[in-house]
């Protein structure tokens, strides 16, 4: 009934840090952006999660029946 989206960004940030996409992406969230300007391990990770397919599928356990 609702959506989510996630911003690596905190107010009074003056650079932001990504974070673990994986985490947020567990947790139901639809929409998790990163600050692609900063090539780290966080966003090596999601870029791979990625890689072949645009979209993916929510966990099973977060589907309701």
């Amino acid at each position: 009934t609702g959506l989510t989206i996630v911003v690596p960004h905190s107010e009074g940030d003056i650079i932001t840090r990504n974070y673990d996409a994986i985490n947020a992406l567990n947790h139901g969230c639809q929409f998790v952006a990163l600050n692609f300007q900063l090539l780290d391990t966080n966003m090596d990770n999601y870029i791979t999660l990625f890689k072949n397919k645009s979209i993916i599928e929510k966990p099973d356990n977060l589907i309701k029946k």
